[in-house]
């Protein structure tokens, strides 16, 4: 299996364009990465062998103000002074002044390529020769495929928000691979 960022744009940058293998391919499904914050697209290409998200929040930084002065001032106030034209919550919600973090959300497009027939061959190895149930040796490549790319340590994503998307995905796409669609 590879990994690769096939795209990717910071905040402020302009969006990304999709990708010419997916041009008329409509998401196989859509997976939570972050419960009531936001959701990835997911492309199954079982033919081609790849798997494709739309990460919409890939590696987001925090704003840190330039101004040490500002750093205990809340999030309207933040906005209001760094990024005059983000709208911003009512006056009269609950908790309009919080003091939530501003995250400058970036994005990428990423893929997996090759994972339907490394599973295959993980399946059909000897009983002996396998150590993990096969979710569970996908999710620990899959995760390990992204720390090496990123330059990250090992053990960096485990427990993250991103190993457990990874998780669901692979328990979606288990279905796909075994009925060779997604609807």
């Amino acid at each position: 299996m590879t990994f690769t960022v096939y795209s990717s744009r910071q905040y402020g940058q302009p969006k990304l364009e999709k990708p010419i293998e997916l041009r008329g391919v409509k998401p196989s499904f859509t997976e939570v990465y972050i419960h009531n914050k936001c959701s990835f697209p997911v492309f199954v290409l079982h033919d081609a062998d790849q798997v494709w998200i739309k990460a919409t929040d890939w590696f987001s930084p925090c704003f840190r103000p330039p101004d040490p002065k500002d750093l205990g001032k809340s999030q309207s106030e933040i906005l209001a002074k760094y990024f005059p034209g983000q709208k911003t919550c009512s006056k009269e919600f609950t908790y309009h002044n919080n003091y939530a973090s501003v995250v400058l959300r970036c994005e990428a497009w990423i893929c997996f390529f090759g994972l339907f027939k490394d599973v295959e061959e993980y399946d059909h190895g000897c009983m002996f020769e396998r150590t993990w149930p096969t979710p569970l040796w996908l999710l620990g490549r899959m995760t390990e495929s992204v720390e090496q790319v990123l330059g990250l340590q090992p053990f960096d994503l485990t427990c993250s928000n991103l190993e457990r998307f990874f998780e669901r995905v692979i328990s979606r796409v288990g279905f796909c691979q075994l009925h060779h669609r997604c609807e």
